[in-house]
């Protein structure tokens, strides 16, 4: 991780940023990613809470339950910025972190002073769910899994290759073979062969 690569700051010439710094660092403080990971599972579940017709009560309670998980996050935000300074920006978990992070603050203010906005703030807030991600990060395992399958994205891309080509041909001879078949039980107006894109279609429901 680049923030345990820097370097330490003065505590005689810069005691707020030392003490951000020694807050934030797992070798000093490693309660504190404990503690962002837990509120990432615990925002994630309270995201999930919400239901189409639920009460006003519960709406409350959620809203105002996501209102502190943002605050959390923005707090944190702020504390590694301001330790860590330019240096933040350079780690690319932290700009995707800071992102998820404006993302759930403007939705929130959107919501709060704008009340017609429900769809455009519904889009940002949903972003809040990409949190989950932050857990590779933070779990070895998780991370480990991910590294592999980054690193095998070439083969799967070739894999994919070779099964959009078996379907050309496969849609190619069904056209040929089977597009004047009569609408029966199986073959209706969604499921023939009487052109390439209906082919292609049957084809992934077959696969699927």
């Amino acid at each position: 991780k680049p923030e345990r690569r820097a370097e330490r700051p003065s505590a005689a010439s810069e005691p707020l940023r030392a003490k951000a710094f020694a807050f934030i660092m797992p070798s000093t403080n490693p309660r504190f990613e404990q503690t962002i990971t837990t509120c990432i599972v615990l925002n994630t579940v309270v995201a999930a809470c919400t239901s189409f017709g639920e009460s006003r009560k519960a709406t409350v309670a959620l809203e105002s339950l996501n209102i502190m998980f943002s605050a959390i996050f923005l707090l944190e935000a702020a504390i590694k910025i301001v330790a860590l300074r330019g240096r933040y920006f350079k780690d690319s978990w932290n700009r995707f972190d800071f992102f998820i992070v404006c993302g759930s603050t403007v939705g929130t203010v959107l919501a709060t002073f704008v009340p017609r906005a429900d769809v455009l703030t519904s889009l940002i807030r949903t972003c809040r769910v990409l949190r989950l991600v932050r857990l590779i990060r933070s779990v070895e395992k998780l991370r480990a899994l991910f590294n592999t399958m980054v690193s095998s994205l070439p083969s799967i891309a070739n894999i994919g290759g070779l099964i959009g080509l078996l379907f050309f041909i496969y849609a190619s001879v069904g056209c040929q073979l089977y597009s004047f078949l009569p609408d029966n039980g199986l073959i209706g107006p969604s499921a023939n062969f009487r052109s390439f894109g209906n082919a292609l279609l049957l084809l992934l429901r077959f696969s699927t």
